[in-house]
């Protein structure tokens, strides 16, 4: 069970106005613990939440193409990279429009190139997997026009 103490060590600390800062706001998933929201005030702490939101989302997509292009048993079809390109639009979207306000340049920056390798090694496998698909379409063409009608 995770708890939290707020302790006022003393008071030479400046007083701040919540109003004025920038504020994250989100609503924990704990099963014991009945909270609606919790906003968040301190830089720091709101970087380190949404680095851990961002590496958790990543790694699940990055678990997700690792295990639909490694599969030998999937029929290989280009429904899992399409989903997984969608999935890598929508963490930019994420990062573009919700954290951007909360993330220092070097970090959104860094979210980007993780999001940018990724993508195109997705693209890479499903140009892959199309051209391997083509010429397999064409080798069973080609054994069809070979075969002939016999008088």
């Amino acid at each position: 069970m995770k708890s939290y103490l707020l302790k006022k060590i003393d008071s030479s600390y400046p007083e701040v106005s919540f109003e004025e800062s920038k504020c994250y706001v989100f609503s924990p998933r704990l099963k014991n613990i009945p909270i609606k929201k919790v906003s968040v005030y301190d830089p720091e702490l709101i970087e380190n939440i949404l680095t851990n939101k961002f590496n958790r989302s990543f790694r699940r997509i990055l678990n997700y193409s690792i295990k639909n292009f490694s599969d030998d048993e999937t029929d290989n079809s280009s429904e899992g990279a399409v989903i997984i390109l969608d999935e890598i639009a929508r963490l930019k979207s994420i990062v573009a429009h919700k954290y951007q306000q909360f993330l220092s340049e070097e970090k959104e920056a860094n979210f980007y190139k993780q999001l940018n390798i990724l993508e195109v090694e997705v693209q890479r496998e499903l140009m892959e997997l199309n051209m391997h698909n083509m010429v397999t379409r064409m080798n069973y063409y080609n054994q069809e026009e070979n075969k002939g009608f016999s008088r």
